[in-house]
């Protein structure tokens, strides 16, 4: 009987330990609005810059999947149903009021930035404010001259599930260029990082 209660408070005890220390105290998102700032806080992690290499120039309405099954597998999507436009190695909205969307789809993703810009839907690039959505649900305005701005997040202690940017005036669209992405890989999956072409991997850089 004693021996089964202290078996029992012994679990107990390491049942707390485990809770306490598995979840990371500080866990917080950082915005940076430089990238190489941003780079240098994720100097330590594997990272990737996607200039939209191999999509084809048009409409799409289905989300656009990038490096997958890699560490830094994401997703774009627009919130309108009519989707996104690719053009070169910008995309953008298509309607109004809508937001270009992204995901995380290995679950490892822990910091991702971009330079993103508003235009008309003549593809003049205007200024404005845009609305930047992020992965706990809160909304960041960020002013904008006129010429795409980097808009980025680090996950210290926990990882990045989405981020979203939209513009707040009415009449503008959304542009996506020159994305940076960061993971942290599972073991095992270095080695796919290192069989991607030289071009996409990210150079590590020393603070």
């Amino acid at each position: 009987m004693r021996r089964s209660t202290v078996l029992a408070q012994f679990l107990l005890i390491m049942t707390v330990l485990f809770l306490a220390f598995a979840r990371p105290a500080d866990a917080a998102l950082l915005l940076f609005d430089d990238r190489d700032l941003f780079l240098q806080a994720v100097a330590e992690q594997p990272w990737i810059e996607d200039d939209f290499n191999g999509l084809d120039d048009g409409y799409d309405a289905n989300p656009i999947f990038r490096f997958m099954e890699t560490s830094f597998e994401y997703s774009l999507a627009s919130s309108s149903p009519v989707g996104l436009m690719v053009l070169g190695d910008l995309i953008s909205t298509v309607l109004p009021k809508s937001e270009i969307q992204f995901e995380s789809q290995s679950g490892e993703i822990v910091a991702l930035g971009g330079d993103f810009g508003l235009t008309d839907y003549n593809g003049v690039t205007t200024p404005g404010v845009l609305q930047i959505g992020l992965p706990d649900g809160s909304t960041i305005s960020r002013a904008i001259d006129g010429v795409a701005s980097f808009v980025g997040i680090v996950g210290v202690g926990e990882t990045i599930s989405s981020l979203s940017i939209g513009a707040e005036a009415n009449l503008q669209l959304v542009t996506a260029t020159s994305i940076v992405v960061a993971a942290t890989p599972a073991p095992g999956a270095l080695a796919l990082f290192c069989l991607l072409p030289v071009g996409l991997r990210g150079s590590r850089r020393r603070g």
